[in-house]
């Protein structure tokens, strides 16, 4: 064969294997959701549909019409947001959590969007989402929401406000998730790092982003997420676990044979080539 051939031949396949690298990337920024909201409000649940998908994601949701509460996943534009109430408290839970902090008052999603998701789970791994086949989580821009902000700051009946050496975080772990004998069973494959929404007095009030690229995490494709808080008590976490998300950047992975057959085919027409 001669020297050119062989000089394609290597060319070709650094250029499939760079293309299949910096494989097409997938922001998951919930606008797409966010165009069934009307006003200033909130999806989280009602309809007990069990979840809702925005892009290649499916977020889990459980809604309790009971009690009106909730857990798992809801998508948000509300910027309304107010301490108070009867109790002082029953506020912050009930319509309040899924507003974003902002330092100083209401926010809005990442770069200013209009829609964000907010993450609720006391329980680790109660707060999940799957990712369709074929994607990996690339990273995602997390915040603290106005309420857990709020409570972090002033704290109120079941929660003490933060000082030096407290510490809140949340883990995103990568969980397989199994029934036995009628019982959900979740079982941690991976964790992340940590990522701290409050460290003593300082708190996250503003949209970060959280890489997983390179992780353990990144090719999951059922994550949970699990808080931690240096504020329990007898029934666990008193700080409220609310964890507002937006713009998860999900990369497309080709199936290897995509890969063979681009690979082969570019072969095959240089070794045509060179038998002329």
């Amino acid at each position: 064969m001669k020297l050119t051939h062989q000089f394609a031949i290597t060319v070709l396949i650094a250029s499939c294997a760079a293309s299949f690298v910096s494989a097409q990337t997938t922001v998951v920024d919930f606008e797409d959701v966010g165009t069934l909201l009307s006003g200033d409000s909130a999806y989280r649940g009602e309809d007990l549909a069990g979840g809702f998908s925005s892009g290649p994601v499916d977020f889990i949701n459980r809604y309790n019409p009971t009690f009106d509460s909730w857990n798992g996943a809801a998508y948000s534009n509300r910027t309304s947001w107010s301490a108070g109430g009867a109790s002082g408290f029953d506020e912050f839970l009930f319509g309040n959590e899924t507003v974003v902090a902002d330092g100083t008052g209401s926010g809005v999603g990442a770069g200013g969007s209009d829609t964000w998701g907010v993450f609720f789970g006391f329980a680790p791994n109660e707060a999940r989402f799957d990712i369709d086949a074929g994607y990996r989580l690339q990273s995602l821009q997390l915040n603290n929401t106005r309420t857990t902000a709020y409570i972090l700051e002033n704290g109120n009946s079941s929660a003490d406000p933060f000082g030096p050496g407290d510490l809140f975080e949340v883990i995103f772990n990568s969980i397989s998730v199994d029934i036995v004998n009628g019982m959900e069973q979740v079982t941690v494959l991976a964790s992340s790092d940590p990522f701290v929404l409050a460290n003593g007095t300082s708190f996250v009030s503003d949209w970060t982003t959280f890489d997983l690229e390179g992780t353990a995490v990144e090719n999951a494709s059922t994550i949970g997420l699990e808080f931690r808080s240096t504020d329990v008590g007898p029934f666990g976490i008193n700080t409220p676990t609310f964890l507002a998300v937006d713009n998860l950047a999900l990369v497309a992975v080709p199936e290897p044979t995509t890969f063979v057959f681009v690979l082969f085919g570019g072969l095959g027409a240089i070794l045509r080539r060179s038998k002329r």
